[in-house]
């Protein structure tokens, strides 16, 4: 019967005062139901949090407890039988750890005490690093599979104690004889057949750099990373980058104007990877690689490093990017990045990124008339000329040593002159007319310096080849062809950069304009300098460029060398020598008074 209250209501309205009541008593039971979930999981998660902090805090006293054993000398030695009891026992721990989390899911502190164990046995294993020779052993007992299964634990100080244990392993620093890296380099071989390369990319890319003990094991996975491209360099930096995100990574970790070490270290990854393989600078592309490495530069264009370390960043930034610009579709990305600009403003600013900015700038415009065209309209040709007079030169207040300040120099004016043979390659037109008006202003000194720096790096080739031959005891001239120690000593002592010089100077030789070739030519015989000099040094070089590579632009540069020297032959046929004095007429009474040709009076040469 309903309540005496409810009796004057009609039919139709009791069923609704019922319906009503019903969804009244559910909804309480919903609410009561959700507070008790919501309370049930703040309380494992402050069982969890207490677990865990316990746990932490006893495997601290773990790996004290160890460290104290090992100074105590408790430690057994390491031989074969100890490492393969070893591997036994961390076996036996990981498939203890698994049986005991999967049985005891809601209860930390039932699966603790294995947890705690496992992490012990990792903790012995360590020792492996201080016997090299063992580790193909090691491998063989296929425990490496189950060390790369722990990076995925639940349990992150586990994932990180195996990145720590990875890292010391490939180390080849540590070895010290050649048997040793064998064996670390098997351990390599086995990891980067094994799959374990993309999980320690998929690790670290889990892990939080907030918390200080996830910061380092980043800094750990990427010294592992540079273990790997040490010893496989091309092969690894394809697979890192081809199956794992590693090159994204990299890029995004580049991002943040912070600086801390693995910014630092971030950078000397991603140069040795664009150094290490074509399909790397191919694969930056897409993931607007050059536009982040070209912000990542921006803020030192008119600020120099706080510190040695940041300033090792700007290093490894610049390198990749001209690592990054040997392909000629990165070249043009840079272009549309504005890249030029930003290079000529660090140029002129003239602080620490200067220099890297002048070597980015001779990559760039390599093979590339666009580029080269870009850098004369954005005002180029009057921030590099003034390095090429010698009336300014990139600071070197960061060079310690003398000899460190020379070495800086030098690849200076590797840079200067590189540059100036682009120019002379690709310009056309108008932009070729204001290349060549930057040579004769100041009464063609930027001549005169051509001719020293030339001269300079000609005398130093020659003289590491006297002491060379001294060395080894003579030699004829078809073995020292084919001796690679010779042509990379000739290479260091400035071989490229006599080269270069040599090719822009038969440039302005045959440049089309009668003022500017003549001086040319009567400053080069004032130097002691021949047409078959120029001549014999073009040969060579020309022969040392090889074939057009794929991917880059049309132009070719062993192309327009060769017309170069067919140029040069064409202007030696048209040059004759004068007759010596005995074989001319007799001068007139009154000879004219000779004409000022910047200080030289009189050429050996006539156009016939």
């Amino acid at each position: 019967p309903l309540p005496t209250r409810l009796c004057g209501v009609s039919r139709p309205t009791r069923m609704e005062a019922l319906s009503a009541l019903e969804d009244f008593a559910g909804g309480t039971r919903a609410a009561d139901e959700a507070a008790l979930s919501a309370a049930t999981a703040a309380g494992k998660r402050a069982r969890t949090d207490t677990f865990a902090d316990q746990a932490r805090a006893t495997r601290e006293e773990v790996a004290g407890a160890l460290a104290a054993g090992d100074e105590a000398g408790d430690e057994e030695t390491l031989d074969e039988t100890t490492m393969k009891r070893l591997v036994l026992s961390f076996e036996k721990r990981v498939t203890e750890n698994v049986r005991m989390r999967g049985k005891f899911v809601l209860e930390p502190n039932r699966f603790l005490p294995s947890e705690i164990e496992l992490f012990a046995d990792l903790k012995k294993l360590h020792g492996l690093a201080t016997a090299p020779q063992l580790i193909p052993a090691f491998i063989s007992t296929r425990v490496l599979e189950t060390l790369l299964g722990l990076l995925s634990h639940e349990n992150s100080d586990i994932s990180i104690e195996v990145i720590d244990l990875l890292s010391e392993l490939t180390d080849t620093d540590l070895v010290t004889e050649v048997s040793e890296l064998f064996s670390a380099n098997a351990l390599i071989e086995a990891l980067l057949g094994s799959g374990g390369v993309e999980l320690v990319v998929e690790h670290m890319a889990r892990l939080d750099e907030g918390v200080a003990d996830e910061s380092e094991a980043v800094h750990k996975s990427l010294l592992i990373i540079e273990n790997l491209l040490e010893a496989e360099s091309k092969r690894a930096a394809e697979l890192l980058v081809g199956k794992t995100r590693l090159l994204k990574w990299l890029l995004d970790r580049l991002k943040p104007r912070a600086f801390d070490a693995n910014k630092l270290y971030a950078s000397e990854i991603l140069s040795i990877l664009l150094q290490a393989s074509p399909m790397v600078q191919s694969a930056i592309a897409p993931l607007d690689g050059i536009d982040a490495l070209l912000l990542a530069v921006s803020p030192f264009k008119r600020k120099d490093p706080a510190n040695a370390e940041e300033a090792e960043l700007v290093e490894n930034l610049l390198g990749a990017l001209c690592s990054a610009l040997l392909l000629s579709d990165n070249q043009t990305l840079f272009l549309k990045a504005e890249g030029v600009e930003l290079m000529l403003l660090a140029l002129r600013e003239g602080r620490f990124s200067a220099r890297g900015a002048l070597k980015a700038l001779n990559f760039a415009l390599q093979r590339n008339a666009v580029v080269c065209e870009r850098f004369v309209d954005s005002r180029g040709l009057g921030a590099l000329f003034p390095l090429v007079a010698g009336h300014s030169k990139l600071s070197l207040e960061h060079a310690k040593s003398k000899l460190k300040k020379q070495a800086l120099e030098r690849e200076d004016d590797e840079h200067i002159v590189c540059l100036l043979c682009s120019l002379c390659h690709e310009l056309t037109g108008t932009y070729r007319q204001r290349l060549l008006g930057k040579f004769v202003e100041e009464n063609f000194e930027k001549c005169r310096r051509l001719i020293e720096i030339r001269e300079r790096y000609a005398q130093r080739v020659f003289a590491f080849q006297g002491r060379y031959r001294e060395e080894m005891g003579g030699g004829g001239e078809e073995e020292e062809k084919d001796d690679d120690a010779l042509f990379f000593g000739r290479l260091e002592a400035g071989l490229l950069t006599s080269q270069m010089a040599t090719t822009v100077l038969a440039y302005l030789v045959i440049s089309g304009d009668p003022k500017l070739s003549k001086q040319t030519l009567l400053l080069l015989h004032s130097a002691d300098v021949g047409l078959h000099d120029l001549k014999s040094t073009l040969a060579e070089l020309r022969d040392s460029m090889g074939e057009e590579r794929p991917g880059s632009t049309v132009t070719n540069n062993r192309a327009k060398m060769e017309s170069l020297c067919a140029k040069l032959d064409e202007l030696c046929k048209r040059l004759v020598r004068r007759p010596p004095p005995s074989e001319e007429m007799p001068p007139p009474m009154l000879p004219p008074p000779p004409r000022a040709t910047g200080g030289i009076t009189s050429s050996p040469f006539q156009f016939s």
